[in-house]
């Protein structure tokens, strides 16, 4: 990302931090699922669904 930005640090960060943005949305969704009001629940479920499909 760097590189295609040569002398301009600041475009060079935000090519970065956009490129990041998909992985922290699935990150979020992810923590959301582990950790919210339901979430061993929903990792129970998570769990037993994948036992079932092999």
């Amino acid at each position: 990302m760097i590189a295609a930005h040569p002398g301009d640090t600041e475009a060079a960060l935000t090519a970065y931090a956009e490129a990041l943005c998909p992985r922290g949305e699935a990150s979020a969704t992810s923590l959301e699922t582990m950790f919210g009001e339901r979430g061993p629940e929903r990792m129970t479920e998570f769990s037993a669904s994948h036992r079932e499909a092999e």
